[in-house]
């Protein structure tokens, strides 16, 4: 089931409760492209044209060895489609400077259709061919700028001004494999014969094929083996024109092939059919970028509590992709060093503005995991937010006019969904600053939630606090009391929160439980927020029947430790009594029942 679905099924159980509550989604969307079939070609799949063998003709660049490279080297973010800027011209160079102030050295781009993807501010030729694309003054400013990789989102135009992302859906042929392979061979060409002495890393990717496969995206389902085939030869058919440019053209700037997968866990853990268990093994690439923010990501940021599991469930997932991708050639070992381990993190991150600071700080807890197993690279999405929000709808695709017409000068931070380093207003986001503490000390970055709470302490101001530990004697499966929510989507339900005091018998201090508070810092045993028809709230539990919050002030909040606590919610059903501690005191424990209500615990 989709988490549209999942949603959907959830509204249902908290109306059936009585809340009249609904939840929303966000994500990260895919390419704008035309989608439609090649008209006319053979439907009729025929052996791959083209066998991407050994490379002997000409010498590969001698680079250095992944364990060897300093992480500026290894970190970076996509920028990409940004629905606000701060300077006035070419969009594409204002975010690459933007990086470098940051001080990484690698950088995500998409190069087809500039015109969509970087249009606010930006007059662009219409471009009809990557290598176009390539040549105009906007990217060789880019490709010549002090950055050591740059990881390329690259979809063959084929004289089209937008290139279509579904080239297999109904069909791939011969004619269609040539034409592809023969522009990503003019792009190479064109890329290794103009920057050779720089010393650059190019790496040319798709975007997501398992989203690719399905045409009624999203949700993504499974398909069938004919387009899987289909596709297979569609990413060796770019493949063949990366090999045959470095064949043609002695350059110092590598150039490498890789193909993106974004449904990993249920071919791990359930044996789903997807491109990663059934196709990959005969993909001629050299790379495979794991688009993770929807998979690993999520489960650091809401479901894992320790940073010891999340490196377990990185490394399972990290090996399980390796163990299906092809095997390094010659030419990516000269290039990465012969340990080199063929995957990295093309997409990795969870949106700030709809996710807790501080889950969004554990789900970067995947990045220092992921160096230590040897991913070459890693691009967090992204650098601007790609999508705002209208009408309560996402928007990835909006033009700049329909940008002024909704939102002025700029989107606030309000108006976008948090996949950003910058906001709107141009204050870095909680990633910003845990990228400047990891770049500045990778060996003593610390990636627990002692030394994340600790960084975002640092970053706003916000010292003092107190600890609040609520233990259940009652934890319910969501997919007990709703069979619409599948078992892996269920969460461990245990109290309906909507609002929290705090009294130390003098002052008191009452919390939105399911508002955004920067003051309110769940560790471990909180969902997302949600919203009734009259109140928001969150939903409490956990396996081990335990929330953890921590309540931040600028200054101390009470003279003494709180005595009291004023709670508002009601169980998922039945009753569930919770044991309340302030600072390691216990309080004492109080029954809640099924109906909205307010309880004290002193």
């Amino acid at each position: 089931m989709s988490p549209e679905e999942t949603d959907l099924s959830r509204r249902h159980m908290l109306a059936v409760l009585g809340t009249g509550a609904v939840s929303s989604t966000a994500g990260c969307s895919g390419d704008s492209d035309d989608q439609g079939g090649e008209d006319g070609d053979d439907e009729t799949l025929s052996e791959d044209t083209a066998d991407v063998g050994s490379e002997t003709q000409i010498t590969p660049p001698d680079g250095v060895p992944v364990a060897n490279r300093p992480i500026d080297r290894r970190v970076g973010s996509m920028h990409t489609s940004p629905k606000y800027r701060f300077e006035d011209g070419d969009v594409l160079n204002e975010g690459a400077r933007t990086l470098q102030d940051l001080g990484v050295s690698t950088i995500g781009v998409k190069l087809h259709d500039p015109s969509t993807y970087y249009s606010l501010s930006t007059d662009w030729e219409r471009v009809t061919h990557l290598r176009s694309a390539a040549e105009h003054e906007h990217y060789h400013e880019l490709f010549r700028r002090d950055f050591d990789t740059y990881v390329v989102e690259a979809f063959a135009h084929l004289g089209r001004e937008r290139p279509a992302v579904d080239y297999f859906h109904s069909s791939f042929s011969d004619d269609r494999a040539g034409q592809i392979t023969e522009e990503f061979r003019e792009l190479g060409e064109y890329l290794l014969e103009t920057f050779d002495g720089t010393g650059n890393e190019i790496i040319l990717q798709d975007w997501e094929i398992d989203a690719q496969l399905t045409p009624e995206f999203p949700p993504m389902k499974p398909q069938g083996d004919e387009i899987r085939e289909r596709a297979k030869r569609w990413i060796n058919a770019r493949q063949q024109g990366i090999v045959e440019a470095r064949q043609s053209v002695e350059s110092d700037v590598a150039l490498l092939g890789a193909v993106e997968v974004i449904e990993v866990f249920d071919a791990m853990d359930n044996d789903g059919d997807w491109v990663v268990n059934t196709v990959l093994p005969e993909m001629q690439v050299d790379l495979v970028g794991f688009s993770s923010h929807g998979q690993i990501d999520r489960e650091a940021g809401h479901e894992i509590d320790t940073y010891e599991k999340v490196r377990e469930r990185v490394f399972e997932t990290l090996d399980y992709i390796e163990s299906n991708a092809p095997k390094p050639s010659d030419y990516v070992r000269s290039v990465l060093g012969d340990e080199v381990r063929p995957v990295y993190l093309s997409e990795f991150g969870q949106p700030e503005v709809r996710d807790d600071y501080i889950d969004v700080m554990q789900a970067f807890r995947i990045l220092p995991a992921a160096l230590e197993w040897g991913i070459p690279y890693a691009i967090y999405w992204q650098l601007y937010d790609n999508e705002v929000v209208i009408n309560g709808e996402i928007e990835t695709y909006v033009s700049e006019r329909e940008l002024e017409r909704e939102f002025g000068d700029s989107p606030g931070p309000e108006d976008v969904v948090g996949w950003y380093l910058i906001d709107p207003n141009g204050d870095p986001g909680t990633r910003w600053y845990l990228f400047e503490e990891l770049l500045e000390d990778p060996e003593g970055f610390d990636p627990s939630f002692e030394g994340l709470l600790a960084t975002y302490q640092r970053f706003s101001g916000l010292e003092t606090g107190h600890l609040l530990e609520l233990r259940y004697d009652t934890v319910v499966d969501e997919s007990e009391l709703n069979p619409n929510v599948p078992e892996d989507d269920s969460r461990s339900l245990s109290l309906l929160c909507s609002s929290l005091e705090l009294s130390d018998g003098t002052r008191s201090v009452e919390y939105d439980i399911g508002a955004e508070d920067e003051r309110l810092i769940f560790e471990t045993g909180a969902y997302r927020q949600e919203q009734a028809e009259d109140f928001s709230f969150r939903w409490f539990g956990s396996s081990d029947g335990v929330t953890r919050l921590h309540v931040m002030s600028d200054t101390p909040i009470f003279e003494n430790d709180p005595v009291q606590v004023i709670l508002k919610g009601q169980a998922p059903e039945g009753e569930v009594n919770v044991t309340v501690t302030v600072n390691e005191t216990e309080l004492g424990t109080v029954t809640i029942g099924g109906e909205h209500e307010t309880v004290t615990i002193s």
